[in-house]
């Protein structure tokens, strides 16, 4: 839902991230950031939209979100694994996820399929990079299912 108090920008922007300076690297551990489009740009109902990039080797830190807030990541570069809940499932350019806003992330929780810590996993000798956005907390969140059952092994 769109906040009340909302303005809507004059112009269209159109930014080249490549040209975006670096925000910061330490984000859940070894986040390297960069803005594409925050709400002093006039988003209206989301957080940021940001490109995340992973060196090799690294891990950023799992987590999970409480209603108000939910995460989308989708693979722009390399092939990384998503640790999502209880699974870790290989990523490639074009493939996402939505990390839902269920419950407190707690061995309970987690247990029952109601919180979803999630992350991703950077194992191979490049670096990868997503195209990241995240709903303002407090401004939506959604229901949800759980994550469906990774295919079988063949």
């Amino acid at each position: 839902m769109v906040p009340a108090e909302f303005k809507p920008g004059t112009k269209v922007l159109v930014r080249d991230v490549n040209l975006q300076p670096i925000r910061g690297t330490t984000g859940h551990w070894v986040h390297i950031v960069k803005n594409i489009f925050t709400p002093a740009d006039g988003l209206a109902t989301l957080r940021q939209t940001i490109t995340v990039a992973l060196d090799p080797m690294t891990v950023g830190e799992p987590h999970a979100h409480t209603a108000g807030s939910e995460e989308v990541w989708i693979q722009i570069k390399g092939k990384s694994l998503a640790f999502i809940g209880t699974q870790l499932r290989w990523q490639t350019p074009g493939m996402g996820y939505l990390a839902p806003p269920f419950a407190e992330q707690t061995k309970e929780n987690v247990t029952a399929g109601l919180s979803f810590p999630h992350s991703n996993i950077n194992p191979g000798t490049e670096q990868v990079k997503f195209l990241y956005f995240q709903t303002s907390g407090g401004r939506g969140g959604r229901g949800g299912t759980a994550v469906p059952p990774a295919p079988p092994a063949r």
